[in-house]
């Protein structure tokens, strides 16, 4: 392996000169001077020895950022976003999937593992109000981490997170501003089964603020958040004598379902019913009437997430937020309308 003392023997400079000139931009030397170290380098067939320069530095320059329903385009619009932020400033990331069905003691184990790999810090995805103490247990260590999601009194812990449910609020009411009294909700199993994740809550606060109660007929609680879920509750709630004017999906795809189930009944979007979805995949805008939905800031998630582990891994996050809370937009299409007329 050609070391960095024989390419600053052949560039006749000091090895210092040239791990400069190498490993990082200095203004104080020209163009040409570190383009012609640069060409003896590529020359020689020299490599940094990265291993050598973590244990001089003290660190490693990789992040570990462990997933939580990574298949789902939020999650990778979010992992996304971390790796470019992280590759801007000279890191590299380490991505360990985690699926949600995947007991509390897989990811640990993940965890503990990317720390015995000497990763600089960790991005942890958590499901909805997890069991904090492990992550206490981090924070006593002195590991640095940032954790993204639904926590409802994380303390100290650095957490950021959207406002799900002042987003799922918002369309709401902006539903019930249109007129709409009964309003079908799909949410599914997952989103039912942890009350905080904020759709629910949201959906509820909106119709209480407005005197009106929910039905049990009109939430799909029991069923998986599924395409076919959302397909066969639309097609069972038209069918009731008296069918909502309204239905809200807990997510983008699960409205397109609906849409489709709607559409293959011979009914009208908006006209007969309104549609609202919610992250605001890609996909929203283009379909047939463009989708209703909230938009939930993907990017700044992973850009504010790796920032805050930034401050950690440098020492500089005394005085600083630990929670972060970022609002989500109401974005209005056309799959919604006035209600209508009986």
């Amino acid at each position: 392996m050609v070391t960095l003392k024989e390419v600053a023997r052949e560039a006749r400079l000091s090895v210092g000169t040239v791990s400069q000139l190498l490993h990082r931009s200095d203004p104080r030397y020209s163009l040409s001077t570190r383009n012609r170290v640069a060409d003896i380098a590529q020359r020689l067939g020299y490599r940094p020895n990265h291993v050598a320069r973590s244990m001089v530095r003290g660190r490693t320059q990789c992040v570990g950022v462990v997933g939580h329903m990574l298949d789902s385009h939020v999650g990778m619009a979010r992992v996304d976003a971390m790796g470019s932020e992280l590759q801007a400033r000279g890191y590299q990331m380490f991505l360990a999937g985690r699926k949600v069905d995947v007991a509390f003691v897989e990811q640990r184990r993940i965890i503990e593992d990317l720390i015995a790999r000497r990763v600089d810090g960790l991005i942890i995805f958590i499901e909805p109000d997890a069991d904090s103490t492990y992550y206490h247990e981090l924070r006593t260590r002195k590991i640095p981490f940032v954790l993204v999601g639904i926590l409802s009194n994380p303390g100290a812990l650095p957490v950021v997170n959207v406002d799900v449910e002042g987003g799922m609020y918002e369309a709401t009411c902006h539903l019930l501003d249109l007129g709409h009294r009964d309003i079908a909700a799909a949410f599914g199993r997952y989103t039912m089964s942890y009350p905080n994740l904020g759709r629910l809550p949201g959906f509820r606060r909106a119709m209480e603020e407005r005197g009106l109660s929910i039905s049990a007929g009109r939430l799909m609680s029991e069923q998986t958040t599924s395409f076919e879920a959302a397909y066969e509750f639309t097609t069972s709630q038209m069918a009731q004598p008296s069918p909502p004017t309204a239905i809200v999906y807990t997510n983008d795809e699960m409205a397109l379902a609906g849409i489709a189930a709607l559409q293959d009944l011979g009914l009208q979007v908006p006209e007969d019913v309104s549609v609202v979805g919610y992250d605001d995949l890609p996909m929203a805008r283009y379909i047939r009437p463009a989708l209703t939905t909230v938009r939930q800031p993907r990017s700044d998630v992973g850009r504010i997430a790796v920032e805050l582990l930034m401050n950690q891994i440098r020492g500089n996050d005394a005085g600083t937020t630990n929670h972060v809370v970022l609002a989500p937009e109401l974005i209005v299409r056309r799959s919604t309308g006035p209600a209508r007329r009986e």
